[in-house]
């Protein structure tokens, strides 16, 4: 019997509502849109609620779900890694990013960088951040054609076209206050749905930790399964990506001061580590009750096999949720940065705020249309997600965080340290018989570029290192 044979009207029903209520909500937020300041960094006045669950929705989404559970499904408690990773990430910034950016009031990473080198950095960087958000936009487009395919029976394709235009429609009209909204809805319907319905029901079918000790091998329950330099691989890509990932950026300077801001970054961290715990086991216990189904159809199959009427439609819809929360903030981070750094400031093309709107609006489209194409090219939801973190972690992470904390880098240091990074890292994967992962060897080459060519290169001016250490502590 096929999954969906499992699904009936009632949970047909909920989920359209769900679906209606989430329009109305990105409906509503079209009229608090004036502004390019508006659209994308919601006229800083974000408070902590909608500030925390815009973290969680954003961060929470295929990869946290889709990809965590089929991890778990394959090699087991090691799934976690990818949140646990997550949640290490967010403290950092917290702590130590957070005091450093919090007063600049930009809107783009590549603002820092334009501030602290020079224009060439920011369409760089611009570009770097606009591919990584193509490649994890694409991921969440692929993750909520599973989840349609797994309730309406459709074929794949079909699936992912209708879940991403309605993701790229209320992103489109509501900005950055939709995506919060929306997310705080979302958030709750994935708080209600997983941890609490599908998480218990799922534990108590295979009877508990000790059931699924009893049915599954014992290294499913080691980190070690994952392998070590899979794991090392895994850290580095991911937590150097959060570091300088645009959407979190955005959500600093949304928020209507540093105590939100801070606040809202570590209440995440700790809530990651649930959903990390979480999804791996719910991908364990499918691999219990339904070993033979692909380990990314694994989550879909539990949830519309498992759950009666009514819940069945709850729980989908709370996995969508994370998908959609993802989906809609990766591409309104995109659009950001594309419109901003590269059209904007980056080729000249300087208009007012309200036009700076309307480019990020036809942005918003046009990017929406790639990641379409791209997510039914190649539908592999963890994979796609990984590429995206391996272009911030080995491309764009190192000349950030120097130009965030190390004076004596320069823009010729930090433009070369993104392509050697980049570059040594691809190279890498495709010519190197190692283990040794490629985002770890693209760091450390982007590091040595960066400190080598700097102090090859006249140091900054004074101006340039005030814009930094000044106004981001000022």
């Amino acid at each position: 019997m096929s999954a969906k044979e499992h699904i009936t009207m009632l949970d047909y029903l909920i989920m359209l509502a769900y679906l209606v209520a989430l329009v109305g909500v990105a409906w509503w937020c079209t009229k608090m849109q004036n502004d390019a300041e508006d659209y994308l960094v919601s006229g800083r006045k974000m408070g902590f609620w909608p500030n925390l669950a815009t973290h969680l929705g954003t961060q929470v989404g295929a990869g946290s779900t889709v990809g965590v559970a089929g991890v778990g499904f394959a090699v087991g408690i090691s799934g976690m890694g990818y949140n646990i990773c997550m949640a290490i990430a967010y403290l950092i910034f917290a702590v130590f990013i957070i005091p450093r950016i919090v007063k600049m009031k930009q809107i783009t990473i590549g603002d820092i960088l334009h501030l602290r080198f020079n224009q060439t950095a920011r369409v760089v960087a611009g570009i770097v951040i606009a591919l990584s958000y193509v490649a994890f936009t694409s991921s969440q487009f692929a993750a909520s054609g599973k989840i349609l395919k797994a309730v309406m029976g459709w074929d794949l394709t079909m699936s992912i076209l209708i879940g991403a235009a309605l993701i790229v429609a209320y992103t489109y009209f509501g900005g950055l206050w939709a995506v919060a909204y929306t997310d705080l809805v979302q958030w709750f319907v994935m708080m209600v749905g997983i941890v609490l319905i599908a998480f218990p029901m799922a534990m108590a079918k295979v009877g508990g930790w000790s059931g699924l000790q009893a049915a599954l091998p014992a290294e499913h329950f080691s980190f070690a399964n994952y392998g070590a330099w899979n794991l090392v691989g895994l850290a580095v890509a991911t937590i150097l990506g959060f570091l300088v990932t645009q959407d979190v950026y955005q959500r600093v300077w949304a928020a209507k001061d540093e105590k939100t801001a801070k606040n809202a970054m570590l209440w995440a961290a700790l809530l990651f580590a649930v959903f990390a715990f979480v999804g791996s086991t719910l991908g364990m216990a499918a691999k219990v009750l339904y070993p033979t189904v692909a380990k990314e159809e694994a989550l879909p199959t539990l949830i519309t096999v498992l759950l009666p009427s009514g819940l069945t439609g709850l729980v989908l819809i709370a996995y969508l949720a994370a998908i959609m929360s993802t989906a809609d903030s990766c591409l309104h981070a995109a659009a950001t940065s594309m419109s901003v750094d590269i059209w904007n400031k980056g080729l000249g093309k300087a208009v007012d705020s309200q036009g700076l709107m309307r480019i990020a609006r036809i942005v918003v489209l046009g990017i929406g249309v790639v990641c379409m194409v791209v997510a039914v090219a190649l539908p592999e939801v963890f994979r796609l997600m990984l590429y995206a973190y391996t272009f911030m972690s080995a491309g764009l992470a190192i000349p950030v965080l120097a130009a965030l904390f190390w004076k004596r880098a320069t823009a010729v240091g930090a433009v070369a340290s993104m392509f050697a990074g980049g570059i040594s890292g691809i190279l890498w994967e495709k010519f190197a018989k190692s283990e040794i992962p490629l985002e770890a060897v693209g760091a450390v080459v982007a590091l040595v570029v960066v400190v080598v060519v700097s102090y090859l290169t006249a140091p900054p001016t004074t101006n340039q290192l005030d814009t930094i250490y000044k106004q981001g502590q000022g």
